[in-house]
C-alpha cells in the first residue's frame, strides 16, 4: 500500500513538472507587461517638423542604423553619401512669428495625410485676409506640401517659398524660409542654385537664430560636394566657433547640437582629405567645448 501512494504521488510530481516546463517555454507573452518591443520604433509622421507631430509606429527594425526617410520628403538621392538632410533633425527655437490662426492652419495642412488635401486647406485659407506675417507661413506650407507630392513638384515649391520671402519680414522667418529652401533645392539635385542662395543669405547678416546656422552648415556642405575644401571648413569652422560662444537667441542644448554637428562636418572633411590629426583635434575641442558650454548653462540664472 504504501509502496502504492508513493508511486502515485511520484507521477502526480512528474505532471506538474511536465506542464510547467511547457507552460515555461510556450505560454510567454510576446511582449511582457511593462517591458517595451524594441522591435518597434515612435516616428513622427514624414515631413512633420514643427509642433502638431502625430506618432506612428513602424515595422521592426533588423538593423541599428536609421532606415532612410520613405516618401516624397526625400525623392532624390545625393550624387553624394553624405545626408543632405543631417541638420534637419535638429529642432530649436522657432520664430515668435509663428502664431495665429494661419499657423494654425498651416500645422493642420502640414499633418495632413494628404499633400493634396493640405494644398486644399492651405488655398483655401489663402483666399482669405491675412497680414504679411500670416500669408508667409501659409505660402511656406504650400512649398513643402508640393515637396511632398507624387512627383514632387520643386517648381511650384520654389515659386512659394519665393512668395514666402517676399512677405516675411522676420529675421528669423525669412532664415528658417531661407533654410527650407536650400534643403529643397538640394533635394531636387540644384546644387548650383542651392549654393548661390545659401551664400547670399550668409554674406548678407549673421545668424539670428538656429536654421541661420544650419543654413551655414548647408553651405559648407554644397562647397565639400563642389570640390571647395577650404570654403567648406571655412563655414564649419564659423559656426563650431560662434557655438563656443553661446550666441544670444539659442539654448544650451541648440548651441550644443549644433557644435556637434559642425564637428561631425569637420570631422568628415578631415578624414577624407586624410588630415587624420585634424579630425582628432576637432573631436578634443569639441569635447571641452561642450564641456565648457554645459557649465556655464547650469550656471546661468
Amino acid at each position: 500500500m504504501l509502496q502504492r501512494n508513493a508511486l502515485i504521488a511520484g507521477g502526480v510530481i512528474l505532471v506538474a513538472l511536465l506542464i510547467a516546463i511547457a507552460v515555461s517555454q510556450f505560454g510567454k507573452s510576446p511582449i511582457a507587461d511593462g517591458e517595451f518591443d524594441k522591435g518597434q520604433r515612435f516616428t513622427a509622421k514624414p515631413g512633420t517638423t514643427r509642433e502638431n507631430a502625430m506618432l506612428l509606429t513602424s515595422a521592426d527594425r533588423k538593423s541599428t542604423k536609421d532606415p532612410e526617410p520613405a516618401g516624397p520628403e526625400k525623392p532624390i538621392k545625393p550624387e553624394h553619401e553624405d545626408d543632405v538632410l543631417e541638420v534637419k533633425s535638429l529642432s530649436g527655437t522657432a520664430s515668435s512669428a509663428r502664431s495665429g490662426p494661419a499657423n494654425e492652419v498651416a500645422q493642420a495642412a502640414l499633418n495632413n495625410l494628404s499633400p493634396e488635401s493640405g494644398l486644399r486647406q492651405v488655398e483655401t485659407a489663402l483666399a482669405l485676409p491675412h497680414n504679411q506675417e500670416q500669408a508667409a507661413l501659409l505660402h511656406e506650407a504650400r512649398a513643402e506640401l508640393y515637396t511632398r507630392m507624387d512627383p514632387p513638384d520643386f517648381e511650384q515649391a520654389r515659386l512659394a517659398f519665393e512668395k514666402a520671402l517676399e512677405m516675411a519680414k522676420d529675421p528669423r522667418l525669412r532664415e528658417e524660409i531661407q533654410h527650407e529652401m536650400v534643403q529643397m533645392l538640394m533635394q531636387a539635385g540644384r546644387d548650383p542654385e542651392a549654393l548661390e542662395r545659401a551664400a547670399a543669405q550668409v554674406k548678407s547678416a549673421p545668424p539670428t537664430g538656429g536654421a541661420g546656422y544650419k543654413l551655414q552648415l548647408l553651405l559648407g556642405q554644397l562647397h565639400e560636394r563642389a570640390g571647395q575644401s577650404e570654403l567648406a571648413e571655412t563655414n564649419y569652422r564659423a559656426v563650431f566657433d560662434a557655438m563656443g560662444g553661446m550666441p544670444e537667441g539659442l539654448s544650451p542644448e541648440e548651441s550644443i547640437a549644433l557644435s556637434r554637428l559642425a564637428t561631425l562636418r569637420l570631422t568628415h572633411l578631415y578624414r577624407a582629405a586624410k588630415r587624420d590629426q585634424d579630425a582628432e583635434d576637432v573631436a578634443l575641442a569639441l569635447k571641452k567645448q561642450v564641456s565648457r558650454m554645459q557649465v556655464a548653462s547650469q550656471t546661468q540664472p
